[in-house]
């Protein structure tokens, strides 16, 4: 019979063998026989040297990176009592070609610590090159649709991919995180004026120079039509100025000359900036708040975000507290989306009506950190209330004026901050008595409210909401002017139309 089966074998394109397998001393003894010799060297090619055995060549020709693993399983198989085992591995032939090899073994137990095995092995190698083409036309195609055609950098659905992997590890290793995001200024003169395969030259070029100034291990995107990201795993914010400085610079250096054209147009560029998890909670606040700033400096609002960032992140080290409250803004932010960067700008303001009136510098910071968290009581306001593009009614507004006390009690909480409660708690009354919570007027106001009043004014009238557009600059200060003794304290808003007027010189 197993002469028959031998016969029967000799062209067959597998290698069988049986083996008595014993466990002796903690060690599995193998006695190994191979059944088809002759059939198997027709196709394995093996080198079978004199001193050793058909079996010592055929184990010898394992990849080394394989023997051990495979081992470990059939190991495993015998002393759990399984009935089988299937492992695949690499051998390398004469010629040094490798060849991958699928084992089928079968096991059976014939007494205590004794089996008898087996084992089939049957050429793959054609299935496994078929798997690797596989394998590496799908890692193409997934390249592919993770990358703009144009640039070649990721492309928006790519990116955010990136940011979550990338917000993630910066958890998981209390690191920091940037987000860049980038606007080419002017990009729909290109395409207007020469085409758009002028601008699809200038876009790529761009990507070139953002891909050049950055660190090896920073992620570059095209967001979206002129617009790029980057993100920069473990940045300072003062890391991440420097690195938007040196973009703008190596910027400055590309000139594109358009086809016929005399002279060469030089190129630049708008960067909003912020930082996980000083200006953001999670991934999805860093990039709106990098977003908004892109957004403020192309419209032309500046604000000193160095003294804002820089404040923020002292009040959250020395202050146990303050970064609830900061929190508790961002999350009003979330409900209405207006609250963070009015509050940087009221900030701002209020510093400039501050310096006008020569206020110590020691109450222009009590001021600053009052001006960050004077909203914080619209926590406590319906968002319907909050979005509502039309009047209110009486009940909206009676919800609507609660904010300030509410926000004087969130703030209260903490107390070290007491000195912002009368900003806080007092921002929205009128120099004539007749404004909230308490009606207080002239200048039983205290002096911070009476500046923020007017820089909170000022904030609301020119910011954009979804509902309307901004007042100009030039209206909003002509309300104020002639709001001044009624509305609000006259020192102070000419104090701030002083301002204006040095900064518009």
């Amino acid at each position: 019979a197993e002469k028959n089966l031998r016969d029967a074998m000799t062209w067959a394109r597998c290698l069988v063998w049986n083996a008595n397998v014993e466990l002796r001393d903690g060690e599995l003894d193998w006695c190994v026989t191979v059944s088809n010799e002759d059939a198997a060297l027709r196709w394995l090619r093996l080198e079978v040297p004199e001193s050793q055995t058909f079996h010592e060549a055929w184990e010898n020709a394992r990849h080394p990176d394989d023997r051990e693993p495979c081992a470990t399983i059939i190991a495993e198989r015998l002393l759990s009592g399984a009935a089988g085992a299937v492992v695949e591995f690499r051998v390398v032939l004469q010629d040094g070609s490798t060849r991958w090899i699928i084992e089928d073994i079968q096991i059976e137990p014939r007494s205590h610590n004794k089996w008898q095995l087996v084992g089939v092995c049957t050429d793959i190698t054609e299935r496994k090159l078929l798997e690797l083409e596989q394998d590496r036309n799908l890692k193409e195609a997934l390249e592919k649709a993770d990358r703009d055609p144009l640039t070649g950098l990721l492309n928006h659905r790519a990116f955010h991919a990136r940011l979550t992997i990338e917000t993630d590890r910066a958890l998981r290793e209390d690191q920091s995180l940037g987000v860049a995001m980038i606007d080419l200024d002017n990009f729909k003169f290109f395409n207007d004026a020469y085409g758009h395969l002028v601008g699809d030259t200038v876009l790529k070029e761009i990507s070139a120079c953002l891909t050049g100034s950055c660190r090896p291990y920073d992620t570059v995107a095209r967001f979206g039509g002129d617009e790029f990201a980057v993100l920069l795993p473990g940045i300072t914010p003062d890391e991440a100025r420097s690195l938007s400085d040196r973009i703008k610079a190596n910027l400055k250096q590309l000139r594109f000359c358009p086809p016929g054209a005399a002279h060469a147009i030089p190129l630049s560029l708008t960067v909003g900036l912020a930082v996980f998890p000083d200006d953001g909670l999670n991934r999805l606040d860093v990039l709106r708040i990098a977003d908004e700033r892109l957004m403020r400096i192309k419209s032309g609002i500046v604000t000193d975000d160095l003294s804002i960032e820089e404040l923020r992140c002292d009040m959250m080290n020395s202050v146990s507290g303050f970064d609830m409250l900061s929190a508790l803004v961002t999350a009003v932010d979330n409900k209405d989306r207006y609250t963070r960067r009015h509050s940087e700008d009221v900030l701002t303001y209020c510093v400039q009506i501050a310096n006008e009136l020569k206020v110590p510098s020691e109450l222009i910071r009590e001021i600053k950190v009052a001006a960050l968290l004077h909203d914080v009581g619209k926590i406590g306001v319906p968002d319907m209330v909050l979005r509502k593009p039309g009047a209110l009614t009486a009940d909206e507004f009676a919800a609507i004026r609660q904010h300030p006390e509410m926000g004087a009690i969130i703030v209260g909480a903490v107390p070290e901050l007491q000195y912002t409660l009368d900003a806080v708690r007092h921002h929205h009354e009128r120099w004539d008595g007749h404004g909230y919570p308490s009606g207080l007027a002239r200048n039983d106001i205290p002096l911070s409210a009476r500046v923020m009043a007017v820089a909170d004014a000022y904030s609301a009238m020119t910011t954009d909401r979804p509902y309307r557009m901004g007042m100009s600059s030039e209206t909003a200060c002509d309300v104020l002017s002639s709001g001044a003794g009624t509305q609000w304290d006259p020192d102070c808003v000419s104090a701030f139309l002083s301002a204006r007027k040095l900064a518009a010189a």
